[in-house]
């Protein structure tokens, strides 16, 4: 599973958990991954048939006169079974996921610890996730305990929810029910077995690639109503979308896998403890939901470690209460040492909010490398003793450390931005405008310079495929498009006879300056051969026998130009704003609604627009999970996975981290989507 995606798409996690008792049987894990056509590839089984599993308590019978006041332990009934059906899609021929298969393992994992059998699917197609169900529930008895977690795209339906696999072929509303399951089928099928207990938990990430497409559908699940005895969870509220998460695992996920290895808490409060996390994590942007017919308790893992879970009554009155004599007052005390430490501590966490308020001071200044470097000198020199009561002093030390090498590094000259644009042709001074051809894009020059590429560790929303940082050094200058190709562009192509007569649908939003969309890197290849074509008798330098000067950039020039001199982690700053480019909460007209025309916002220092946000641009790279081995000197790589290329810039429909210069993306070579367009490069001579 690659740490890249194309988008945070709508991911599905379906959970029942049906419970009568448990069995300490132990517990199996049996993954089974298919890869993209569908062939099983790993067949694993985990037995652990010594474990102990401790029992669940449903509920307890009202009490005898005789048991009032003691407690009651209700142990284990035998030939009870705990049996649990996991699947996590990811690898999809439309928008792959990031985290549904670590979801999956992750659950799969835990539910292990507490005593399940379980039957895992990793990329499972529909035949696939039908087998499953289907010995999930021979499986399942009378007394058994069930549980279901699906983790990839799913889609509601004229308020029914359906789970995805991944060769499904959705290509109208009428093919859903066919090509997909009906979440209502696995409900179905616990609910036969006579279970007394039911937990359906839906987390649904936000994107689902096929919204929108059918008059029928609509964002996020619908409402699913709780039969007697069944609660209903979801990742948010019926109708809404959720985080896909920017770590190992969805942001929904993450917090269940905590809440739910609790001892003694009972589901309803592992929901209101996942609700807690997830509103906190997310700003109030995402709150859990639950629907509960609930009749009794359960317990993920119980609150004691003998297998058993112990109910208690009301006491009897208490009898008289026999005081022993008191002992002579001993001549011990630490409060003196307690004030001591007390106000050591305080005035060291004055002192830490002093040098994060520094930190941040420092990382807020916009001046030469030159001075940046010496403002963090400043800074190491002024906080450069150990708090003893903290490691934060460590960190922003290492952080700035490393800011202050990069400052060193950096030997950028950030040109003045001139309005008149020249004629194409001969070698052109950094911060030039000119356009080769009348149907040409306008470009910019841009000066050669080293940069360090990647994002630190403290990044807030940083990815480990951001890793390791590096130097590159752009030996030469070269020109970027001035914005992304527009509409306008790619239709005089297309009138000219080139572009492979495509024309790709702009979804109503207009063509003319608005970014094209709907093409992917094969696209972009057609419409630079295109443009190479055009230009070749007007360019009239050496070429070295190749086919011209227009390209797509680097994955090292996009960010090298996103970042125009600067180190924070978007051209403006650190933190998004308002009003400086189009995505979810930045501020504009067109946030989470479509693209804008381009040149809508302000331009970065190299007089470049539109680097953050918008549309994605394809850039010349094979998609590679780190920067091990990544080239030095500007050059794209053409090692790795050259079927998946990758994408830099983020989009309208993208979270403001997605935004920052170092993020990084990556698909199909033959994807297409309305959040996706290119940019060009061109060679110097």
């Amino acid at each position: 599973m690659r740490t890249g995606r194309v988008v945070s798409a709508f991911c599905a996690i379906v959970v029942s958990l049906i419970v009568v008792g448990c069995q300490g049987n132990g517990g199996r894990v049996e993954p089974i991954a298919a890869d993209r056509g569908g062939k099983d590839r790993t067949k694993t089984q985990i037995s652990d048939a010594g474990s102990a599993i401790p029992a669940l308590v449903r509920g307890v019978d009202a009490p005898s006169a005789a048991n009032q006041g003691r407690d009651i332990t209700v142990a284990q009934t035998s030939g009870e079974r705990k049996i649990a059906l996991v699947i996590g899609n990811a690898s999809y021929a439309e928008q792959p996921l990031r985290n549904p298969v670590n979801d999956a393992r992750a659950m799969a994992r835990a539910l292990h610890s507490q005593g399940f059998e379980v039957i895992a699917r990793e990329n499972a197609t529909k035949a696939q996730m039908e087998d499953a169900v289907a010995s999930f529930g021979e499986k399942l008895g009378p007394g058994a305990v069930g549980l279901v977690y699906y983790s990839g795209h799913g889609m509601q339906v004229n308020g029914r929810n359906f789970l995805i696999p991944v060769d499904a072929n959705i290509t109208s509303e009428q093919t859903v029910a066919l090509r997909t399951l009906d979440a209502d089928r696995v409900l179905e099928q616990m609910t036969a077995a006579q279970t007394r207990v039911n937990v359906v938990i839906l987390d649904a990430c936000r994107n689902n690639p096929f919204e929108n497409r059918f008059r029928g559908t609509g964002g996020g699940l619908a409402q699913m109503n709780a039969p007697s005895g069944t609660i209903i969870a979801y990742a948010t509220a019926p109708g809404k979308v959720a985080s896909d998460g920017s770590g190992t695992n969805g942001l929904y996920t993450q917090e269940l896998l905590k809440a739910m290895a609790t001892p003694g808490m009972k589901v309803e409060e592992v929901f209101k403890q996942v609700r807690v996390g997830v509103a906190r994590y997310s700003n109030n942007a995402q709150t859990p939901w639950e629907a509960s017919s609930l009749t009794g308790d359960f317990f993920f893992v119980p609150g004691n470690a003998g297998g058993t879970q112990v109910a208690s009554l009301p006491p009897p009155p208490a009898p008289a209460l026999v005081v022993p004599s008191l002992p002579s007052v001993g001549g011990f005390s630490v409060d003196d040492i307690e004030r001591q430490e007390g106000a050591a501590a305080a005035k060291w966490s004055t002192w830490q909010a002093g040098m994060q308020a520094a930190f941040d001071k420092a990382a807020a200044f916009k001046g030469r490398p030159e001075a940046q470097a010496q403002v963090w000198d400043r800074f190491l020199a002024a906080y450069a003793q150990k708090n003893p009561y903290s490691n934060e002093d460590e960190a922003l030390r290492a952080e700035a450390q490393q800011r202050k090498a990069s400052s060193q590094q950096v030997a950028l000259v950030t040109p003045t931005i001139p309005t008149a644009v020249s004629a194409g042709g001969g070698n052109k001074t950094a911060g030039t405008v000119f356009r080769d051809c009348p149907d040409c894009p306008e470009m910019v020059e841009v000066p050669a310079g080293s940069f360090t590429m990647g994002s630190p560790s403290l990044d807030g929303g940083r990815h480990d495929n951001e890793g390791l940082q590096h130097m590159v050094t752009i030996p030469r200058s070269f020109a970027v498009g001035k914005t992304a190709v527009t509409f306008a562009q790619w239709d005089a192509c297309v009138t000219d006879g080139g572009c492979n007569g495509y024309r790709p649908e702009d979804r109503g939003w207009g063509r003319g300056d608005r970014p094209v969309i709907n093409v992917n890197w094969n696209n972009a290849q057609a419409y630079i051969q295109w443009l190479n074509g055009k230009v070749r008798s007007v360019v009239q330098v050496s070429t070295g026998g190749g086919s011209g000067p227009y390209r797509l950039l680097s994955e090292s020039e996009f960010e090298y130009a996103a970042r125009a001199g600067t180190t924070t982690r978007y051209w403006w700053g650190d933190d998004i704003g308002h009003g400086n480019a189009n995505c979810i909460e930045c501020g504009s007209q067109w946030d989470n609604k479509q693209t804008a025309p381009v040149g809508s916002f302000r331009p970065n220092p190299f007089g470049l627009y539109d680097m953050h946000g918008n549309v994605y641009s394809w850039v010349e790279d094979c998609w590679n999970d780190s920067y091990s081995g990544a080239p030095t000197d500007g050059s794209a790589a053409t090692a790795g996975d050259c079927s998946h290329r990758v994408l830099r810039g983020a989009s309208w429909n993208d979270i403001p981290g997605n935004l920052r210069s170092a993020y990084r993306n990556w698909g199909p070579a033959d994807y297409r989507n309305d959040f996706i367009g290119f940019r060009l490069g061109r060679t110097s001579f």
